[in-house]
């Protein structure tokens, strides 16, 4: 941004993940400090990005899972604000491409434009072990919803670290039932 002749440089924010086991009093605390970070500098993509990733982390601790929602209607929310700035960024493109997974499995809708945005999302080479992990589980189940079995198959392999691999087999139909 030009303000003045001078080019306005972004603030940098120091973001620490918290763990699972955190407590919801410090999660609440790191994200109305994350939450201000933004108000400070509305138009960083990788913020937004990074608050919709943390926002699916919150939700994959939450059950029952349907409790859960608020969490993923934040990652959404936020994933698209992210788009809307840099509509390559990796964690907008997992983020909204895991929630319209997530929401169409639900509602049995066609699943091309999620698996487009996650193939994107991990075609960028910026993603986390995590994040990549999540982004091939969502991948598969689109693929399975789209009856697509060898795609899914390839890409639920993948969740699994390389040695472990040759265990799919024996997970498979575990794998595929899991809501």
């Amino acid at each position: 941004m030009l303000s003045g002749g001078n080019a306005k440089r972004p603030k940098r924010m120091a973001i620490t993940r918290g763990s699972r086991s955190e407590s919801a009093s410090a999660q609440g605390s790191n994200r109305i400090r994350f939450s201000a970070g933004l108000e400070s500098d509305p138009e960083d993509a990788a913020a937004w990005g990074l608050l919709a990733d943390l926002s699916w982390d919150a939700a994959r601790g939450i059950r029952p899972a349907v409790d859960a929602t608020e969490y993923i209607a934040l990652a959404t929310s936020a994933a698209k604000e992210a788009l809307k700035r840099d509509p390559s960024s990796p964690l907008g493109l997992l983020a909204l491409g895991s929630a319209s997974v997530f929401g169409g499995m639900v509602l049995a809708q066609p699943m091309d434009r999620a698996i487009e945005m996650l193939e994107r999302a991990l075609a960028s080479g910026a993603l986390e072990a995590r994040q990549r992990r999540r982004a091939y589980f969502f991948l598969a189940r689109a693929h399975q919803m789209e009856e697509r079995d060898a795609d899914s198959d390839r890409c639920y392999r993948k969740i699994f670290p390389a040695p472990l691999r040759f265990l799919y087999p024996l997970l498979r139909a575990r794998l595929r039932a899991y809501p």
